[in-house]
């Protein structure tokens, strides 16, 4: 990719953690800050991985000049100040950064609030002064300096001396493993005024005569100091991403050929659906102009046999749905549910492994307690497998990394389906203890024998007794998601109950996002780019629980180049204090998109 793509800025819809309150003021293209007592403003770039470098110029700072500017995660709320005190925050949050009244490191985390610790600054920033800061998210490593000098004789290039994270001299705090974003707080009145260089302007406006014009190891960025080796511009063009992801790629690893959601009208009759650019194996068909229930059809159980949701019903063999999965899409029948004439279908399409399965013959494996057969695509992170109950067992999945997200259901018996999702509430609850399922408004469930009270691993999830999951006598299938940077992301956010809503950092375009509550009774909400397909704005959605046509404005989110949104005070998405959990798919890659 010869061009930098799209450098980071400040972003002021950028609300995180809870945070419900204005931001400073930004200028010059949301670089330059203007701080306001106890608030924290983060960056559009966040990252998880990979080395990176910005530069910081003071333009004004005044006596009390309480600023600190770092990173932090997407569980800190914003209505703190940077590194201090935030009883607010979401579990699992993380701030840090240099302190700019003492020169020294400011810290908070969920064990540590209010940290203003020595670090070997030297003499108080002033007007003109560049700040520069260094993250090694690969080591988990936080550095600081001043015009050319790393504070506490810190070295980025060789690992030494740095002030926050493992290790750390003299801070040894353990590093967030959690997306983190460049920010920046302000703790007290001052009114302190800088510019920031994400690679974009070694002249900060102007204000420098930007001979230098340094570039980062890869020849990305306009810098006033060069960065140490290593360490890059915090640009699009150097995310830590495979160039297969790329939509100009010739390879079918991109993200534009492992998901698609695609709408499609009716005919009565055979009806050959196409343009998806790739064959599917998973197909979730709704019928999103008039009440129908959702069909989920796979290419491991075969073309006919389908599960129906919202009911819970057992697999029914629906000669006249889906016929078939085609190179470029699949063919319906004349059933209603997939074909009724002039009616309007939206159809949620995933690649796996064009049918071809694997037997996992434990006995001979050494991995499960029971045998499975699974279909899996690693680079979309997503599997199918098909196993027979025999209570409390383990059962491979194929993916080689732990899934966030498995959906398990009974295929010869009416049960509900049951559904694991890696979460954290306010209680830290991980989402082994219980269940949540798609035919109703349920919140999270605590039960042992559906999941056997054990987190899956990233070879095997487990399965008790329940009827739902592993009951002698059962046939069961389990769709499994897992996390793929740039393509799959299955997290939790905290509602806000304010319509400027949380801004939910993926690292790409969201083709489609679910969003269901942790803690309320509420629906499956569905956004994806197949009901909206042009704009930012997603406000039609559909419901997993419900047969319901899809519902027209009853819910927005914001669709944008790394993440989504949320622009409504339902319950459903943003109740104050809540949680909620998301699974995203890329349509496109934040290192590949045109921000918007």
């Amino acid at each position: 990719m010869a061009s930098s793509g799209n450098f980071c800025v400040m972003n002021p819809a950028g609300q995180m953690g809870g945070s419900v309150n204005t931001r400073g003021s930004l200028t010059s293209g949301n670089l330059k800050y203007v701080a306001i007592t106890g608030e924290t403003l983060t960056g559009t770039m966040g990252v998880q991985s990979g080395k990176w470098y910005f530069e910081m110029l003071v333009t004004s700072f005044n006596s009390d000049n309480g600023l600190c500017v770092g990173f932090c995660n997407d569980r800190y709320n914003l209505d703190g100040e940077l590194g201090y005190d935030s009883p607010a925050s979401a579990p699992g949050y993380q701030a840090f950064g240099w302190y700019a009244q003492t020169n020294n490191l400011l810290y908070g985390d969920a064990s540590n609030n209010a940290n203003n610790k020595a670090w070997g600054g030297g003499t108080i920033a002033g007007d003109g002064d560049i700040i520069q800061f260094f993250l090694d998210a690969d080591n988990k490593k936080f550095y600081a300096g001043k015009n050319n000098t790393v504070f506490n004789s810190g070295n980025p290039a060789n690992g030494t001396a740095h002030g926050f994270g493992t290790g750390g001299d003299p801070h040894n705090v353990a590093m967030t493993t959690e997306r983190l974003y460049p920010a920046v707080g302000n703790y007290s009145g001052a009114d302190a005024t800088v510019h920031f260089n994400f690679g974009q302007d070694s002249t900060f406006g102007g204000s420098k005569d930007g001979t230098n014009n340094a570039t980062d190891g890869n020849g990305f960025g306009n810098f006033f100091y060069a960065p140490p080796s290593g360490f890059v511009a915090m640009c699009s063009a150097n995310a830590p991403l495979s160039e297969d992801l790329d939509p100009a790629s010739t390879d079918d690893n991109h993200s534009v050929k492992q998901f698609g959601a695609i709408k499609y009208t009716g005919t009565g009759s055979s009806n050959a659906i196409t343009g998806l650019g790739f064959q599917p194996d998973l197909v979730w068909i709704k019928e999103h102009g008039a009440a129908n229930d959702w069909r989920f059809i796979d290419s491991s159980r075969g073309v006919t046999n389908a599960l129906k949701c919202p009911p819970e019903s057992a697999e029914v063999d629906e000669d006249n749905g889906l016929t078939a999965f085609g190179a470029d899409g699949f063919t319906v029948g004349s059933d209603a549910a997939y074909n009724n004439n002039t009616d309007s279908y939206i159809a949620l399409c995933w690649k796996v492994n064009g049918g071809t399965t694997t037997t996992n013959d434990q006995s001979s494996t050494g991995v499960g307690s029971i045998d499975s057969v699974i279909q899996a695509n690693t680079a979309a992170g997503v599997s199918i497998v098909t196993y027979s109950g025999g209570g409390a067992a383990t059962v491979a999945h194929g993916l080689g990394v732990i899934p966030q997200f498995i959906y398990v259901k009974r295929r010869n018996g009416s049960q509900a389906s049951v559904i694991y999702l890696k979460h954290t509430d306010d209680g830290g609850t991980d989402g082994h203890l219980g269940y949540f399922h798609f035919e109703g408004e349920q919140d999270f469930a605590d039960n042992d024998t559906i999941f056997n009270d054990t987190a899956p691993t990233s070879t095997v999830f487990s399965v008790g007794s329940a009827a739902n999951s592993g009951a002698s006598g059962g046939t069961f299938v389990a769709y499994c998601f897992a996390d793929v940077e740039g393509q799959q992301k299955i997290n939790y956010y905290q509602g806000t109950g304010n319509a400027d809503g949380h801004y939910v950092g993926c690292g790409f375009k969201p083709a489609m996002v679910w969003i269901k509550s942790g803690d309320l009774d509420q629906s499956w909400q569905i956004f994806s780019n197949g009901l909206n397909p042009t704009g930012t704005e997603v406000d039609q959605t559909l419901e997993f629980d419900e047969n319901a046509a899809a519902a027209d404005g009853t819910y927005d989110v914001d669709f944008l180049a790394a993440g989504f949104k949320v622009r409504t005070t339902g319950a459903a998405l943003n109740t104050d204090g809540s949680y909620y959990i998301y699974y995203a798919v890329a349509e496109q890659p934040f290192k590949y998109s045109n921000a918007r």
